[in-house]
């Protein structure tokens, strides 16, 4: 299919972006990660949990913290957390 679209509509999210494809698409394959929560791992190894919640430009994420405070995260800083109810299936 040459003329297929680049958003794989079946893919199952979280997902990280692909980088082949245009800057739209990836910006609507990042969207649907909202809401779903992440571990950033900081320069110094800490670690800490937050909720994505808008997309900022085609690599990063802004993000929740648990105390509040929002951050722009590069998406690559982050690991998805899986969903309990997925493991457990």
């Amino acid at each position: 299919m040459s003329n297929s679209n680049p958003l794989d509509y079946d893919a199952k999210y979280p997902q990280k972006a692909d980088s082949s494809v245009n800057e739209q698409a990836k910006i609507e394959v990042m969207k649907k990660n909202i809401g779903k929560e992440v571990l950033i791992k900081s320069r110094n190894e800490n670690t800490a949990y937050a909720e994505i919640v808008a997309v900022f430009g085609g690599d990063s994420y802004i993000v929740r913290m648990k105390d509040g405070q929002s951050l722009c995260v590069k998406e690559s800083a982050l690991n998805f957390v899986e969903d309990i109810g997925t493991k457990l299936n």
